[in-house]
């Protein structure tokens, strides 16, 4: 009997984007409005977007001028991502990355 898939691997897949329509573009335009002053992030800022799904904070993020980087475990979101398809653009995230396991989890950091 194979192994079972991880939750994580399935809870993520493809059908992530039907079981959550409300976490589109549009809010993670307005969550990186918000998360921008808090962490004093200006143009040219280096991020990484760890779990980025299909991007979408990735995408806010470089759009405002931040260098973005984001990684997900899932396949399925990362092909839908927009720095995974061709054509090239300033505000896109430099590039998605797959993350093949869960590292332990760090301590809790605060940036006041």
């Amino acid at each position: 009997m194979p192994a079972p898939v991880p939750w994580q691997e399935r809870a993520f897949g493809e059908h992530y984007l039907a079981v959550y329509p409300h976490r589109s573009l549009a809010q993670a335009r307005r969550e990186v409005a918000a998360i921008i002053p808090l962490l004093s992030l200006a143009p040219g800022a280096r991020v990484a977007d760890i779990c980025c799904g299909w991007g979408r904070h990735a995408v806010a993020l470089a759009r405002r001028g931040m260098r973005v980087v984001g990684v997900d475990l899932s396949p399925d979101l990362l092909r839908l991502a927009p720095a995974a398809r061709p054509a090239p653009a300033p505000d896109r995230p430099a590039a998605v990355a797959r993350r093949r396991a869960h590292p332990p989890p760090p301590p809790a950091l605060l940036r006041a």
